[in-house]
């Protein structure tokens, strides 16, 4: 149970559900409550097979790219550390914000909303995606079911943060979101240089 926690700990901070609440509301304001909470749903549903399919072969890329799971272990801290000093710097919003200005254009456009940008790149984004290679581990059976449930927790945490805040919109301002960001995003900092010595421990580097 500890270790599921942990783990669907670390890709509820990834994935950011909390900095990508204004920016949800932004590009959907207009929608009426109920559509917001169908695309809500429907793009952490999406975020769910994108994670997972790099999940199941993040391992056979890294082979064939002859990559060792230290080296990532090490890139992949590094990803995640300039992720969280965006966070804590408020970075990470206004670029989140610009990724979707192109998708405002039409509402046939908002009417996708829930697979791009919401699902891509949002949610199922490049910090995302490298920690379920950097921390997933779906060699067993066991292992498989509690990397799928970490990942489904985190998920569920996500859209039912979205879903209420389509209806509860009023009661989140940008000062309330972007509080919250930056304080998982000091989390995730302390997450990311264990994850970098982690890597130097595992190639024999330091002792840990």
């Amino acid at each position: 149970m500890v270790e599921l926690l942990s783990l669907a700990l670390i890709y509820f901070a990834v994935i950011d559900p909390i900095g990508t609440i204004p920016i949800f509301l932004s590009i959907t304001e207009k929608f009426d409550y109920k559509q917001k909470q169908r695309i809500a749903l429907r793009g952490c549903s999406a975020a769910f097979f994108i994670l997972i399919f790099f999940g199941f072969f993040g391992d056979l890329i890294l082979s064939h790219l002859k990559i060792s799971p230290a080296t990532f272990n090490i890139a992949g801290g590094a990803i995640l550390f300039l992720i969280s000093v965006e966070m804590v710097n408020g970075r990470r919003q206004a670029r989140k914000s610009k990724a979707v200005v192109s998708n405002q254009n039409t509402a046939e456009e908002l009417i996708r909303i829930s697979s791009s940008p919401l699902a891509v790149p949002l949610l199922a984004g490049p910090g995302a995606i490298t920690s379920i290679m950097v921390f997933g581990d779906f060699t067993t059976l066991e292992r498989s079911i509690l990397n799928l449930s970490a990942v489904i927790l985190a998920l569920f945490a996500s859209a039912l943060l979205l879903y209420l805040a389509s209806w509860g919109s009023r009661f989140i301002n940008l000062t309330i979101s972007t509080v919250m960001s930056r304080l998982v995003g000091i989390l995730l900092a302390a997450i990311a240089i264990q994850t970098i010595l982690n890597g130097f421990n595992e190639l024999g580097i330091i002792k840990i």
